[in-house]
């Protein structure tokens, strides 16, 4: 066979040693004890010492430490585990940052010997700290936590949103922690050893030659961080499901957990994090937002950073140590008839509820009465019920809380004064009018009357100024809008009065016995009974004069404050025949009762013999009584 130099060996040995698959092999060369090894195995150069760099920024709350990365790979690039020399903030949060990337390219020396089995699957790839490959084991950049109360756990890195070349960890650590890192090796290469026959490339006792060459920079970077937050919301109408919502921008929604702790306990540590004893809600896993229905008072949790909880940030759910109240006021106080009234209810602490029922219990003879409201109410919000205010009113509003699971029931009071609204006095529409006698009429208890004053009142029949409380606390109450109008009084006459029929033409001052009569004074002629119509006209009322029975009708009315009657009817739901007869009742009592008694006294009074005799001056000659009926 020819004759092979020992570089031509050597190039045969190498390419034997790949041929075996990456299996580490002693192949003889030339009687030579030259051994070469694949995959970069066997004795190596010295690791180049990674030298702690403690450095700050500016504002002096970062520190770094670099990766170093030689030009070109003669051991794998990998950096052993060790302590950076960085130490952890106690207790703070901080975020570590991994960043750089290592372009890889194909080594020249290498591929100068691999063929025919050359094979550099990662040349042209770049790796990010995550590594190489698949899995990606090369050149994978590790991170610590040491601690000398916690022990050591490995960090869960993330990519940075944006930077393929940055991985993130946040969190915080106690316990004088010390932040150590590790990058792993990248396979492939091939190497030589020949002391004796000094058969290896270059006439060497011992060579290698990496796959692939490295260059780049990369660095770990610990930064102080502000503490991530939870907001807890209200609870949905009807319901106890509530929003919690984390913010924390150092890490991607991706690494977020949820999970509920039925005890509200001050949580644990990230340390001794009991996750599986919790209750996991995987429903919200990988969300800045969780919307769940907590089923008791309790905890509940997120865990930033996946599966290796890099931190745990917790809110307390209320407990039922304070249970909802709910309260409840009327605004204004006092406010006047038909003006709006507002009423108002809210419940504390905020939780759903729903509103079951309002009793209104109203002033006067109207009884109290129960509307039912079932209206759900979401939690933090007030219900209210406004409208006309009819009545001074009592309100006893009950609710159901919704709180947590349990069904709570509410009840709160308040109340407001109806004032009375402005209305003027009442009074007929007018002076009486005549009416043409109606002999019949005037004919009352066994005999007839000089004269009649009359007045129906208003017309209760075809009430028609009212209206009915549409909303609000005294909906369904019905109002008058003003007093009804009384009408104009109707004053009859006797037609005797008038000198007509037998009595009034015997008024010719003379009587049976002479012109003088008991009294003393002399009788009636035409003049006197004149006057005597006068006298009657003006006790009826035709003059409106102040002692009639049309000035005592306007008196009682002002005095009895009739319109202030009126204007205070107030009745819940009530039929028209039930309301109309209310608006009639007030001048039913009037005219039976104090009218009735004014009538009364005026015509006791005024009707005496004394008075006519005052009035005309003569005495009345027999009494038209006895003449009935006239001709």
């Amino acid at each position: 066979m020819p004759h092979l130099s020992t570089l031509a060996l050597a190039r045969r040995a190498l390419r034997a040693s790949r041929r075996l698959g990456g299996l580490a092999a002693t192949v003889a060369i030339a009687l030579s004890a030259a051994a070469c090894w694949p995959d970069g195995r066997g004795p190596t150069a010295p690791t180049p010492s990674a030298r702690p760099s403690l450095s700050t920024t500016p504002e002096a709350t970062s520190q770094s430490f670099p990766l170093e990365v030689p030009p070109t790979n003669t051991n794998g690039g990998g950096l052993s585990k060790r302590n950076s020399g960085i130490a952890v903030p106690d207790g703070a949060y901080a975020m570590i940052e991994v960043s750089g990337g290592i372009a890889i390219g194909q080594n020249p020396e290498y591929m100068a010997y691999c063929s025919p089995s050359c094979s550099t699957p990662y040349a042209g790839q770049t790796a990010t700290p995550m590594g190489v490959g698949s899995p990606q084991s090369e050149l994978l950049v590790r991170t610590w936590v040491q601690s000398t109360v916690l022990g050591e756990y490995q960090l869960a890195t993330v990519a940075k949103a944006g930077d393929p070349y940055t991985r993130v960890a946040a969190g915080r650590w106690k316990g004088g922690a010390a932040l150590w890192i590790e990058r792993t090796n990248i396979t492939g290469g091939a190497g030589c050893y020949s002391p004796l026959a000094l058969a290896c490339p270059g006439g060497t006792a011992q060579w290698q030659a990496g796959t692939y060459t490295l260059a780049g920079a990369q660095e770990v970077r610990i930064t102080p961080i502000s503490a991530p937050t939870m907001a807890i919301s209200a609870p949905a109408a009807g319901t106890t499901t509530r929003a919690f919502t984390v913010s924390w921008p150092y890490l991607p929604a991706t690494t977020i957990a949820w999970a509920f702790s039925p005890t509200n306990d001050t949580g644990p540590t990230p340390a001794n994090y009991p996750w599986p004893w919790l209750t996991q809600v995987p429903a919200c896993n990988n969300m800045t937002q969780c919307s769940y229905a907590p089923p008791s008072p309790g905890r509940m949790y997120a865990s930033l950073g996946g599966p290796g909880i890099t931190e745990a940030i917790a809110v307390s759910i209320p407990t039922s140590a304070a249970p909802p109240q709910m309260a409840f006021s009327c605004t204004p106080g006092t406010v006047v008839r038909g003006a709006t009234v507002s009423c108002t209810a809210s419940v504390s602490p905020a939780t759903p509820y729903r509103v079951t029922s309002l009793q209104v219990v109203p002033s006067g003879t109207e009884g109290p009465h129960t509307d039912t409201v079932g209206v759900e109410q979401a939690s933090g919000t007030s219900w209210t019920t406004a409208g006309e205010a009819a009545v001074t009113s009592v309100l006893n509003l009950a609710a159901t809380a919704h709180y947590y699971g349990t069904e709570v029931p509410l009840t709160a009071t308040a109340s407001f004064t109806a004032s009375p609204r402005s209305w003027p006095t009442v009074a007929p529409a007018g002076p009486p009018d005549s009416i043409a006698s109606d002999l019949p009429s005037l004919y009352t208890s066994g005999k007839a009357a000089y004269g009649l004053h009359t007045n129906a009142g208003p017309d209760t029949i075809h009430v028609q100024n009212y209206h009915v409380v549409a909303s609000g606390p005294n909906a369904g109450f019905w109002l008058l809008d003003a007093a009804p109008i009384i009408p104009k009084s109707k004053i009859r006459l006797h037609p005797a009065l008038s000198g007509l029929g037998t009595w009034g033409q015997n008024q010719d001052g003379r009587g049976m016995l002479g012109t003088t009569g008991p009294s003393g004074l002399p009788y009636c002629g035409p003049a006197g009974l004149a006057l005597f119509r006068d006298y009657v006209r003006r006790h009826e009322g035709m003059t409106v004069a102040l002692d009639s029975h049309e000035g005592d009708l306007r008196r009682v009315l002002v005095d009895e404050a009739v319109h202030v009657k009126y204007e205070r009817i107030a009745m819940y739901r009530p039929t028209y025949y039930l309301f109309r007869k209310r608006v009639h009742a007030v001048w039913g009592s009037l005219h039976a009762g104090p009218l009735a008694a004014a009538i009364a006294q005026r015509d006791s009074t005024d009707y005496d013999a004394f008075r006519v005799h005052q009035a005309t001056g003569c005495e009345l000659d027999k009494d038209p009584f006895f003449d009935w009926p006239f001709n």
